[in-house]
């Protein structure tokens, strides 16, 4: 993949996340894209008070995922890399 390619990737996820986070920002959490695999995999952690919150998995379910999945079709999925648990 050309990195041009890569980085226009990355943007779009960006700004699928950035109209999301205001409703992260209600709860005091936000959400960062930490990386896209050569699988097309977009690696994202949040931040705050979604840090181990109880709905985080419905949140990336039926939130980020569904928005991210539904924008930019070349991703093929969405995984939470965050550190819920230290």
């Amino acid at each position: 993949m050309k990195l041009e390619q890569q980085l226009s990737l990355e943007q779009k996820v960006d700004d699928v996340l950035n109209e999301l986070k205001p409703m992260l920002a209600t709860h005091g959490g936000d959400v960062r894209l930490v990386n896209i695999t050569k699988d097309k995999v977009a690696e994202v952690e949040f931040i705050g008070s979604c840090v181990g919150c109880s709905i985080v998995d419905v949140t990336l379910n039926n939130g980020l995922k569904e928005a991210i999945l539904l924008s930019i079709p070349e991703i093929s999925d969405v995984l939470d890399v965050t550190k819920h648990h230290e």
